[in-house]
This record gives C-alpha cells, structure tokens and sequence, in this order.
C-alpha cells in the first residue's frame, strides 16, 4: 500500500469509518512517515473546524422548489384519508368478530372444536348436547360411509 491508500484509511478514522482489522498497519505507517503525519494532522484540524464551525450564511430555496412542496391542503387530505382508512379497519374488525368467535348469525354454533367449547350454549331450540364419543366408537356419518 502507498501513501494515498493510507491517507484515504485515516480519512476513514477521522469520520468515524475506519477499519479495525486495517488499524494498526495504518498507525505503523503513520508512525514511520512523516508526510502521512503531516498530512493527518492537517486533515484533522480541517474536519475540527468544520465540525465545529457555526454556519454564517442563509440558505436560500427557489421559489420552484417552494412552489412544487406539498402544501397545507394536500397534508389536511393524507390525514383526512388516514382517519378514514382507521374508521374502515375498525369496521371491519367488529364485522369479522361474531365470525371469529365461531357463532353464526342465526345463533347456531360452527363445527370447529374452537367452537364448541366457547359457543356451547347457543343450540337452536329442541336439540340437546349429546355425550361424547368414547374412543373407540365411529360417528354416524363415519359408520355411513363405510
């Protein structure tokens, strides 16, 4: 590596972006090269000063570029569509419940295991809760098929 590669690795150091596995070559050639010293001292002082500068001068904007920024208007809009597409969330979560919650409309129960011990008290009237199965026995539909 010549002096340029070394100067462009304690560039690197002074923001902050340095290699720790190039470290310690770099600071074996610092130390062995007076100009790559002299050079790091300079550029050190320099990034100091900038680093520490208080900006004297106003920027100023065109007024295209003022002119093509977003407005207040269009700001008011994305929050108006923000609000509204929260309200459709929400509606479409307390429409998604009563499915979730494994009940139907008419009351009845869905088959899903879920269900049946959370949704065991809304039967259609005349119908009972029959016993479970033993392990062993088939259901009707089962026995039906063969």
């Amino acid at each position: 590596m010549g002096c340029d590669e070394f100067r462009e690795a304690l560039s690197a150091r002074l923001d902050g972006e340095d290699d720790p596995a190039e470290r310690a070559v770099t600071d074996a050639h610092l130390a062995g090269c007076a100009a790559c010293r002299q050079w790091f001292d300079a550029a050190a002082q320099v990034t100091r000063m900038v680093r520490t500068s208080v900006v004297t001068h106003e920027v100023k904007v065109s007024d295209a570029v003022l002119a093509a920024a977003p407005g207040r208007r269009r700001a008011r809009l994305l929050g108006a569509v923000r609000v509204a597409l929260g309200a459709l969330g929400v509606v479409q979560f307390l429409l998604g419940r009563p499915r979730s919650a494994g009940s139907r409309r008419d009351g009845t129960c869905t088959r899903s295991a879920w269900a049946r011990t959370t949704c065991g008290t809304s039967r259609p009237p005349g119908t009972s809760r029959s016993a479970p199965a033993s392990p062993g026995s088939r259901s009707a539909a089962a026995r039906a098929r063969g």
